[in-house]
C-alpha cells in the first residue's frame, strides 16, 4: 500500500488532525507542520502504527488547513499566468 494510500485511510478515521508520518507527510498536512507548535491536534504514524495522539484542547486544524489550501491555490493562480 503507498503511503498516499495510508494517508487516505487515517484521514478517513482522524479528519480533524493533522497526520505526521515518520518518514514523509503528504498533501497540504506537509505545510501545517511548520505549525505545528501552535494549538494543532496532530498524529504521529509509522507505516499504520500510531505512534503518537497529541489532541490539543483548542484544535485550529481545520483553519490552518483551509489557509494552506487558500494559499495554494492562489500561488498557483499567479505562477501559472
Amino acid at each position: 500500500m503507498s503511503g498516499y494510500n495510508r494517508y487516505k485511510i487515517l484521514k478517513k478515521c482522524f479528519n480533524n488532525y493533522c497526520i505526521i508520518f515518520i518518514n514523509n507527510s503528504y498533501g497540504i498536512d506537509k505545510e501545517i507542520l511548520k505549525d505545528i507548535n501552535k494549538s494543532i491536534s496532530y498524529i504521529i504514524v509509522d507505516n499504520l502504527t500510531i505512534i503518537k495522539i497529541y489532541n490539543s484542547y483548542n484544535n485550529q486544524y481545520n483553519k490552518y488547513f483551509y489557509y494552506e489550501c487558500l494559499k495554494t491555490i492562489i500561488f498557483s493562480l499567479f505562477t501559472s499566468a
